[in-house]
């Protein structure tokens, strides 16, 4: 049987340029931690720094298999004593009711990881908690205790060595999003912004399997009002925290730019051409962040349940007149999407910021979860 390597089973090495340092296990936090502004007219802050990594995961813990492969997989990053930090892309369940109980079960494993953790929510655990199957429950209601039960601590990571993060609810417009966080290492601004699945939230809450769901006279010709209205403030404030994330990178001349998010927003390339349509102004925020600020800029996602690095981000070129635009794709931009259930495995992020290259991936296959496969005649 093929054995795994430690280090990984295959790797990917992109040039995609981001720069950081290393968070050091138990190491006391310091202000870039807390995402303030620093004086670095002495040379840019990334020159000198050391490599570091972290885990990348997400959609774990689906149906019971999914259960027993999370352990092994919290096990493998625990005793990485190179990581230095967790991120975890959303959807935290699939079948199972939007309980409060299992959201505190989910709490508990977070903090059984022994590095911070830094989770942005995904839909299965409250926009499509009105599914019969999953309790019918009024998302709305899901998303406000989703945030006191995992952000009950504004301002602090999870996992079983917090850090400071900074909270985009520090903001007098913005009070509700202690989701939305940033912090810094060394040239590399980090950044979270609650953008999820099931059309961002635009999907109706009508439903269901068999009898049930919440809201059945809930359709796209007849919306709901609170529905529509979460959206729209939802994404204004991911939008504004994002331009701002920008602005700060630009402000301490960053290496580049690190986001973390759940949705696969439905980029449109060449030969796929069906937009998500509540995720355009999302992707426009990007693209434009992302073509301005020329440095590397990295979305990890999770969502559709495909490990995958690619560069799916396209945007005009300038045109030699009288030729129409072009269209081509923004090489500054990096999409890598987490491992998804029933895959539980994880992706492992390496930063160097000494190397102009600095940023690359590992595919980490979890031993006790590989899959055994019939032969194809």
């Amino acid at each position: 049987m093929y054995k795994k390597r430690r280090s990984a089973c295959f790797q990917l090495f992109l040039t995609t340029a981001i720069s950081g340092s290393l968070l050091a296990f138990a190491a006391p936090a310091n202000a870039d931690d807390r995402g303030r502004s620093h004086n670095y007219s002495h040379g840019s802050p990334r020159h000198g720094a050391a490599p570091f990594e972290f885990a990348l995961i997400g959609d774990t813990r689906y149906n019971e298999e999914g259960e027993a492969q999370f352990g092994p997989m919290r096990d493998e990053i625990n005793d990485d004593r190179r990581l230095s930090w967790v991120l975890h892309a959303g959807d935290i369940l699939g079948g199972t009711p939007c309980t409060d109980e299992l959201h505190y079960e989910r709490l508990n494993e977070f903090q059984s990881f022994r590095r911070p953790v830094i989770y942005t929510p995904g839909d299965n655990e409250w926009a499509d908690c009105h599914y019969s199957f999953l309790g019918s429950f009024n998302p709305l209601e899901r998303l406000a205790r989703l945030r006191q039960i995992f952000f009950g601590n504004p301002g602090y990571s999870l996992g079983g060595y917090p850090m400071f993060l900074q909270t985009q609810a520090n903001e007098p417009s913005f009070q509700d999003y202690v989701e939305n966080v940033r912090w810094i290492r060394h040239g590399v601004v980090f950044v979270t912004v609650h953008m999820i699945g099931s059309d961002n939230g635009l999907d109706p809450w009508n439903r269901n399997f068999g009898a049930g769901g919440y809201d059945p006279g809930d359709t796209r010709d007849t919306p709901r009002a609170d529905r529509l209205a979460e959206v729209d403030a939802r994404v204004a404030a991911g939008v504004t925290w994002l331009n701002e994330s920008f602005a700060l990178a630009e402000k301490i001349d960053a290496a580049g730019v690190f986001i973390l998010s759940h949705a696969n927003p439905g980029f449109v390339t060449r030969f796929e051409t069906v937009p998500s349509e509540g995720h355009l102004p999302w992707v426009d925020a990007i693209r434009r962040n992302a073509v301005n600020f020329r440095r590397p800029v990295v979305l990890a996602h999770g969502d559709t349940h495909t490990a995958r690095i690619d560069k799916p981000l396209t945007a005009a070129t300038v045109p030699a007149d009288p030729v129409p635009p072009a269209v081509a794709q923004v090489e500054n931009f990096t999409r890598v999407e987490t491992f998804g259930f029933p895959d539980t495995h994880w992706i492992r992020v390496k930063v160097d910021p000494r190397s102009e290259d600095v940023f690359s991936f590992e595919f980490e296959i979890v031993d006790a979860n590989r899959r055994e496969f019939a032969p194809i005649p």
